[in-house]
């Protein structure tokens, strides 16, 4: 009762200091903190009206429409109310504990984990449209064999790990992240010079050039940057085609060190999409250590030049 009120004061007290710190703190422009707490404003407002989690799970449902990616779907939604459909599934706190030290769940362990990046990957990339909030309590893992679906922790003895396919339940919707178009083409753009083309400074360069020219006079030793972020990215391009050894969660977050000490600017949605993007990096790792990204990359790559 009253969470409106409260979250709205709070949201006008970050906004008046934000702005003070911005005009008052000239060597801390570049952190644009007034964009920062829009964008939190803007996430918590929508928290707030839970017809906008109906229509995101109806959107996530739409996207990932007969795949072994599900969502709730919603039966009745008003601004505090929400109800959706009940879906079975093994928490993935409980599947991790349960599947841990037993060789024969390590195959289906790493399923679990190539489809989680593989819907990470469709979101980012097509559908523009990212589940913010994939932190274990929010994912449900189901094993189908033919008609027979172990949604369980009690059934997992009973399980043939040779047949059955993981599938996967998101819930908790209610935080997105969903760049503008402009921001979107940038993110593709980056991604085919990291991934595609292997080109560290060239993506280096398109984050700073892109961020407009006003922006882009500001960054200290830009040279100096583009250099940092290829010596950063290098290791990531060489283990490209090295099974086991692409992991871009640490590589992201040197990124965004260097970001920060040479002052570039990053739209605030980016900023979450990159944080997004390192957590559930590290979900899955949790998963299957030995997780190989690249065959999942090189599909996604490939995926997105056909089109």
């Amino acid at each position: 009762p009253g969470v409106r009120e409260l979250i709205e004061r709070d949201l006008a007290l970050l906004a008046t200091a934000a702005e003070l710190v911005h005009r008052l703190v000239v060597p801390l422009r570049f952190l644009s903190l007034p964009d920062e707490v829009s964008q939190f404003a803007q996430m918590m407002h929508e928290q707030t009206d839970l017809r906008w989690e109906a229509w995101t799970l109806t959107r996530f449902s739409r996207n990932f429409a007969h795949s072994a990616v599900h969502f709730p779907r919603p039966v009745l939604s008003a601004r505090s109310c929400l109800v959706e459909t009940l879906e079975a599934g093994i928490p993935m706190t409980e599947f991790e504990v349960a599947t841990a030290n037993d060789p024969r769940w390590s195959r289906t362990r790493s399923q679990v984990a190539s489809l989680g990046v593989s819907s990470l990957m469709r979101m980012l990339l097509w559908d523009n449209f990212v589940h913010a909030d994939l932190h274990p309590g929010n994912i449900l893992v189901r094993l189908v064999d033919g008609n027979r679906v172990y949604s369980n922790i009690r059934e997992l003895g009973s399980v043939d790990v040779r047949r059955a396919r993981p599938h996967l339940v998101y819930l908790d919707t209610g935080l997105v992240t969903e760049l503008r178009p402009r921001d979107h083409d940038n993110f593709l753009a980056l991604f085919r010079a990291l991934i595609i083309d292997g080109d560290g400074r060239a993506a280096a360069d398109l984050i700073v050039e892109r961020s407009g020219p006003e922006r882009a006079a500001r960054v200290i030793d830009r040279q100096g940057f583009l250099e940092r972020v290829d010596r950063i990215a290098r290791p990531v391009l060489a283990a490209r085609f090295q099974p086991g050894r692409l992991a871009l969660g640490p590589v992201l977050l040197e990124v965004m060190s260097a970001v920060r000490e040479h002052r570039v600017h990053l739209d605030p949605a980016f900023t979450n999409l990159v944080m997004t993007v390192v957590c559930l990096e590290g979900v899955w790792r949790q998963l299957a250590p030995e997780l190989d990204m690249h065959p999942v990359l090189l599909k996604a790559a490939l995926q997105f030049m056909l089109r």
